[in-house]
């Protein structure tokens, strides 16, 4: 009846030959077709109301399906992070380390790029997020990054494009010097360990707590601002 009712043409009947016959023919057809779009009125728009709630009860579905493969994703993630606590071999932690960042740019759809190489030096990765190209420097050693990695990775950084900005990632955090000396002017904002666990602890959204690093070091030239600020 619902199809029946929207329709607005009648082939078979436009082919009859003759003229007055014919257009009695569709007269009588669109009234009828009329009045069975006025007795039936109540009725398809409880049929459109429910495939409105069965649009959105889908949709909901999907959402929360997808909300559970990203929490599980996560998940696997933060397992894969404690199991390298343990790793002896540096080298292997390293690349294992590389690859969880990766795949944790990747849940977030960072368009991330692995490691690679130029003529003059060696990048950890890069990803873009907010219209930002980040290339990403990565430390997992048993002292805090130090003020000479800081300023070696500066350097990198000020070698890019006007939109590139730097991530250091060091696991066992940064040293004083190191802080202080990108307290007021930095190219690149830092995540150490703790940052990163409250990420892969569902704590802080990992874009949230770039957007608020990067907006951090915008307003006060600091490289440094530890996810517990953001979350609490």
């Amino acid at each position: 009846m619902l199809e029946l009712s929207s329709m607005t043409r009648f082939p078979n009947l436009e082919q009859l030959k003759d003229p007055e016959d014919r257009k009695l023919r569709i007269n009588e057809a669109e009234a009828a077709v009329g009045l069975l779009s006025y007795i039936i009125k109540d009725y398809a728009n409880d049929v459109a109301e429910i495939e409105k709630q069965r649009a959105a009860i889908q949709a909901q579905a999907a959402q929360s399906a997808a909300i559970r493969r990203f929490k599980d994703d996560l998940d696997s993630l933060k397992n894969r992070f404690l199991d390298l606590q343990s790793e002896t071999d540096v080298h292997a932690r390293g690349y294992a380390f590389e690859s969880l960042l990766a795949d944790l740019f990747l849940l977030y759809d960072f368009e991330p790029r692995v490691a690679y190489s130029i003529s003059i030096e060696q990048i950890d990765g890069s990803f873009t997020f907010d219209t930002d190209d980040y290339i990403i420097e990565v430390r997992w050693r048993a002292a805090p990054s130090d003020r000479g990695d800081g300023d070696i990775f500066a350097k990198k950084v000020e070698r890019k494009g006007k939109n590139a900005v730097g991530l250091f990632v060091s696991v066992n955090g940064f040293t004083e010097p190191f802080k202080q000396a990108f307290r007021e002017s930095t190219p690149f904002i830092s995540m150490d360990g703790a940052d990163l666990y409250t990420v892969l602890d569902s704590r802080v959204r990992l874009d949230d707590l770039i957007r608020a690093k990067k907006r951090h070091a915008n307003e006060t030239g600091s490289c440094y601002l530890p996810a517990s600020q953001v979350v609490g």
